[in-house]
This record gives structure tokens, sequence and C-alpha cells, in this order.
């Protein structure tokens, strides 16, 4: 039955706590980090997304798409400088500025070859690459100060200029991405796109969070899971975590090995041990999917989502824990725990009542439980109950179905936003 706590637990309750204890934040088969890297690396959904942005970055960018960015935003007299950038943001290169015929470039660096900056005509680098392009126009003149770890640029110009860098096929990443941001302000979304993905193949962080995060809302889970990916492995990006593993666990027929629910289990547990919160509601999801080659554990699926509520107060763990109640699952039905953690949860009482109804429980039982606990059900309410449920579904689903609604964040959150 879906009640009963499973998994290779021995009968007593010492014996079950010792295995609990004895399998939390372990995983089944550990993990280097080194060995994380090549499991994602290898499996064959990164391979082809590797394979398809890998040949567009090797393709030059044709001129004419810095040409219409550049047409659109003089034609619609924007300022495309580094003032727009909240001061919170991400965005850490250069900086600069127009104030009558003095622009100033600015940026601080620890490396040697990102100070070496010269300017030759209307052309800009430095030793680095760090700062590097064809400047809008040729300056009238230029002065290169470098004070430490400090460079300032000050160029004068007979004209105001609406961006700095415009192109070039040395141009940096981070031009490269202010060129991206306005195109997109400016309906120009194909261009920005284009110019994203040469900067995140060549490593540029906001480049990769933004592909990321466009094809989210383009629900191309795959290209976003590649670049997902990339921000885990190489910057540990926080968030990077959940969105990689609900990819991993939708993986079934012939794509998915054992392996993969191995890789989701020692991303997660580390993640865990960050303490976030999500990664152990996502552990618990695991347990509870039955994914062949997995041992899982109802019981010990129970004990993270636990954790995360009682530990931290998050409220999809509030919600899965009353699921949990509810149903069964990996703990003993209880009805008034379950809205107990409920109404913590902060679910609305309208939610409340169509999980209690799926869940076959008759309106007398639900009205005394809301009553127990102080919260009031009017006759509209009242008479709601049941409706929305024809018959008893959850018999019929797995325990992993039962809670996904009250769990996932990552992908799922984008889709919602799409809508």
């Amino acid at each position: 039955m879906m009640g009963q706590m499973k998994g290779e637990i021995h009968q007593n309750s010492g014996s079950k706590v010792k295995y609990l204890m004895s399998s939390y934040l372990r995983p089944q088969n550990p993990l280097t980090p080194d060995e994380i890297s090549q499991g994602l690396r290898s499996l064959s959904i990164f391979q082809k997304q590797h394979k398809k942005f890998t040949a567009e970055a090797n393709n030059q960018i044709d001129q004419q798409i810095y040409s219409t960015i550049v047409d659109s935003i003089e034609k619609n007299k924007v300022m495309a400088s580094t003032d727009v950038f909240p001061k919170d943001s991400l965005y850490d290169s250069y900086e600069w500025s127009q104030t009558e015929n003095k622009i100033i470039i600015s940026y601080k660096s620890d490396s040697e070859k990102d100070l070496q900056c010269s300017i030759q005509g209307n052309n800009i680098s430095s030793s680095s690459g760090f700062i590097s392009g064809i400047l809008y126009k040729q300056p009238l003149s230029s002065n290169i100060k470098v004070d430490g770890q400090k460079v300032e640029i000050e160029l004068t110009v007979s004209e105001t200029w609406p961006i700095l860098i415009i192109g070039g096929e040395n141009i940096d990443t981070n031009s490269l991405f202010i060129l991206s941001a306005f195109a997109t302000k400016l309906n120009l979304s194909a261009q920005s796109e284009k110019l994203l993905i040469h900067g995140a193949m060549r490593n540029h962080l906001l480049s990769m969070q933004t592909l990321a995060f466009l094809y989210m809302t383009k629900d191309d889970k795959f290209a976003a899971f590649y670049f997902y990916c990339l921000l885990y492995l190489n910057f540990n990006d926080p968030a990077a975590f959940a969105c990689i593993c609900e990819v991993l666990f939708s993986i079934e027929g012939k794509e998915y090995t054992p392996n993969i629910s191995h890789l989701a289990e020692n991303i997660l547990v580390e993640e865990a041990k960050k303490e976030k919160p999500i990664a152990f509601l996502y552990i618990g999801y695991l347990h509870m999917s039955k994914k062949e080659g997995f041992k899982s554990d109802d019981a010990l699926a129970f004990k993270y989502f636990e954790t995360a509520a009682t530990r931290y107060g998050n409220k999809k763990s509030l919600d899965t824990m009353g699921r949990c109640y509810l149903y069964g699952l990996g703990v003993e039905a209880d009805l008034k725990l379950a809205l107990k953690y409920f109404l913590e949860a902060d679910l609305p009482k309208d939610k409340i009542l169509s999980l209690f109804a799926i869940a076959n429980i008759d309106r007398q039982t639900i009205v005394s439980l809301f009553k127990e606990q102080n919260v009031s059900l009017d006759e509209k309410e009242i008479e709601s109950i049941g409706q929305d449920s024809k018959f008893n579904i959850w018999i019929l689903i797995s325990a992993a179905a039962l809670i996904a609604g009250s769990i996932f964040v990552g992908y799922s959150i984008y889709k919602r936003r799409k809508r």
C-alpha cells in the first residue's frame, strides 16, 4: 500500500531510526566533483547541445547583425551606456558614460594584461582582450591613465555616442553582452540570441545566465539544461542545480540509466549540505519517484521533507509534509497533521479542500477537521467540497505524482511565468 514505509528498514522502531540516520545525506553511490562533472558532460543531451552551440559559436558573427542593432539604437535614440545596469546587478566589467564631448571609460583588474590597453584609430584593445572592439566613432583624442589596478580612459569626441563598442572580430564578451541587452530591449531577439551564444561559449557568466533563462521561457529544456550545467560546473551558480535535477528527473525510456538518478542524488546532497532547503525537497522527491536502479525509501524521503520544513520553514516543504500525512507517504496517515501543515504552508482554503476531496475524504470529516483547527468554512465552501473529484484518483498514481505539485521550483516556474 502507498501508506507503507518502503525500503530496506528493519521492523523495530530503533532500527528504523538507525537506518534513516545512516542513509541521511549519504549518496548511495558517492561521486567526486570530477565524477559529477564527467557524469553531466557525458550525458547524450549535454553532448548534443554542446555540439550545436559550439558549431554556432564557431561561425563568425555577421557584420549585418551589429549594423542592425546599432541602427536601431540610433533610430530609437537609446543611450546604451553601462549606467542603465542596476548597481546590484552582476555586471562588473568596464563602465562608460559621456558628459558633453568627454567619454570616460573605467575599470579595475588585478591582471596586468587587462591593464595594458591601447587605442588605434577607432579600435580599442587590451592585451588580454578584456576590453576590445570597434568604437562607435574614431575619437578626436584619447588619454589612458593606469593607477595601480585601475584604468581610466578619456576620449574626446565631437558628438553624442549612443554606444561605445559596436562590433569587431575581436570584440570582448562584455561588449557583446551590452549589445545583446539593448537588442533585446529593441525587440531584436534573434540578433540578441546570436550574440549571447557567442559570449556564453566564451565562458561569459551573464550571457550563460541570460540564455538559460531565455531557453526556459521558450520551453527548450535541453538547451536550458546545457547552460545550467555550464553555470553549475564553471561558476558554481547557486540556482542551477534545481533546473539540472528537474531535467534529470524527466529523463525516461531508452535515455534513462540508473546513473542519472545517482548523479542527481550526489548533486542534491552537496547542495543540501550548503543549507539549501530546495535540495532536501528534491532528494525526497527522487526517493518517491521509484526510479529503476535507485533504492527508493518513502520514510527517508519524509525525513528530507521534514528537515526542509522544520529547519528552514520552507513553505513548499510544509505543503509536501501535508500531502505525505494526507496520503500516508513515508509516515502514518494523519488528517489532522495534514491540515496543520497545509495551513502553515499558507495554502488557500479552496486548494486544501480540493486536496482532501481528491484523497476521497468525506465532507463531514473535512468540516470537522477545519472546526478543530478553528478555521471557519462558509456554506458555499462546504457545498463545493467534492465537486472537483469524481473518483478516488490518488490510488491510481504514484507517490511522486502526488507530491510533485508542491515541490518543483526550477524549470516549472519559468513555464508558469511564460503562461
